[in-house]
């Protein structure tokens, strides 16, 4: 598992949800994986996953 973090300061949560997308785009670069955003508490701001399957639900088979 390769794992990326970087420190992103914006002024706006729009702002930082811009630059996590464009980090994103620009870290999976057409591969699998997770995009994550979260705020200093550690409360998940924005996600995307790319090119992976629907996580399972708590009662799927």
């Amino acid at each position: 598992m390769d794992v990326h973090s970087e420190w992103v300061t914006a002024d706006t949560a729009e702002d930082a949800v811009a630059h996590a997308q464009a980090l994103t785009d620009q870290i999976l670069d057409g591969a699998s994986g997770v995009g994550m955003l979260s705020d200093e508490a550690e409360n998940l701001v924005w996600s995307r996953r790319q090119d992976l399957p629907k996580p399972a639900m708590p009662g799927d088979p």
